[in-house]
């Protein structure tokens, strides 16, 4: 837990490379205690994930938001406020890469399950339905930009 959260401090700081470090020692030690099926260690991949994701490195970061989201979608099922979470960061990496069209569906899965599990006047709702007006401005699709801010 310690190491998890020393890399949370880190890449909060925005000190991504000492952050994956920290990360992926959590990692090993979740693996080696809990096995690479446990919920843990999809968190460790999903920080791992946000720390590629913030040094630029979308390739690797999406690989483990996948592996997250394979892991959280065996443990918890579709709905689950962790596997729309997954789905999120995907969608924040695929923005990233200038892949608007697979983006919004990934934040249109994520904002499904938010919306099933968590209701429409929840903060992550909020976010997401943000992230897809800014999606949807970056292609110049101005008037549904504005549906989802008014959401």
């Amino acid at each position: 837990l310690s190491y998890n959260n020393i890399g949370s401090a880190l890449h909060g700081q925005g000190k991504y490379e000492e952050a994956i470090k920290m990360f992926r020692q959590a990692l090993e030690i979740r693996l080696d205690k809990l096995g690479n099926r446990h919920p843990d260690v999809a968190l460790s991949y999903n920080n791992i994930g946000c720390a590629l994701h913030g040094q630029g490195k979308c390739e690797e970061a999406i690989r483990m938001h996948e592996k997250a989201l394979e892991i959280r979608l065996d443990n918890f099922g579709e709905k689950h406020p962790d596997v729309a979470l997954s789905y999120y960061n995907v969608g924040c990496v695929l923005r990233r890469q200038v892949n608007y069209k697979e983006a919004m569906k990934a934040y249109r899965q994520a904002l499904d399950i938010q919306l099933e599990v968590l209701g429409n006047r929840h903060t992550d709702v909020a976010d997401t339905y943000h992230c897809m007006g800014n999606t949807l401005t970056k292609q110049n699709q101005h008037t549904k930009a504005r549906v989802m801010f008014q959401e």
